[in-house]
């Protein structure tokens, strides 16, 4: 079961008491892995979940459905928090030797793994680019990798040619070291855009391009070859 998807309340508090009751009576989520205290606010919401759903059914104590909408979005604060408890302990390096090793620390744990399991996706494609002229001076910059080229995102750099600048990507950093103070531009296209237009400085000064994708996990390609304008 989804527990972003529950609609009911009490479906909402049976799932968030079988989360706690696993949870505490695992050895890898268990005090002091996941704080009592942790499991005794979850208990606290779920009953005030309980309560909040009896009074508005029998319009008791002041009871409302917003009330009640409220103490369920609570407790699905509640669960996310859990959820990312679990995802850190459960593929923890100490914790695992083979990947059903995770999935099976997660099930202990009441939630599913497919919510659970870190992104395991490919490093996103470099960029091969290429440029033409438009209109009024602008420039536009092209990726040609083909049609398979879908990444989250691909960011440009677009740098002076002057500034003689060294431009590298170090553990999912972007470092540009200049050796000369100059004008330094960044676009960014989405999905599966592959072109974007830059102004000319007007100064006929040439220009060196970079890029690099970016996929929905953060991971960032290499950085492509540079491409060279003439001003």
């Amino acid at each position: 079961m989804k527990f972003t998807r529950i609609i009911k309340p009490i479906t909402l508090m049976d799932y968030m008491l079988s989360c706690i009751s696993n949870g505490k009576r695992s050895d890898l989520f268990k005090h002091p892995a996941i704080d009592n205290t942790f499991y005794d606010e979850g208990i606290a919401i779920a009953d005030s979940i309980g309560v909040a759903n009896t009074n508005c059914k029998l319009r008791i104590n002041g009871g409302k459905v917003l009330m009640t909408r409220a103490k369920v979005a609570k407790g699905k604060e509640w669960i996310h928090s859990y959820a990312n408890k679990i995802e850190v302990i459960s593929n923890d390096a100490a914790n695992y030797n083979i990947i059903e090793d995770v999935v099976a620390n997660i099930a202990s744990s009441f939630l599913s793994n497919r919510k659970l399991f870190k992104s395991r996706k490919s490093k996103p494609p470099k960029p091969k680019l290429s440029w033409k002229s438009g209109r009024g001076g602008e420039i536009i910059i092209t990726v040609i990798n083909g049609k398979n080229y879908n990444p989250m995102h691909t960011h440009f750099i677009i740098l002076e040619k002057s500034m003689n600048a060294k431009v590298s990507i170090v553990n999912e950093e972007v470092i540009i070291e200049m050796k000369k103070m100059g004008n330094v531009r960044f676009k960014s296209v989405n999905a599966k855009g592959k072109n974007t237009t830059i102004k000319g400085t007007g100064r006929g000064e040439d220009m060196e391009v970079y890029a690099y994708s970016q996929n929905g996990n953060n991971s960032l390609s290499d950085l492509s070859a540079k491409l060279s304008i003439e001003g």
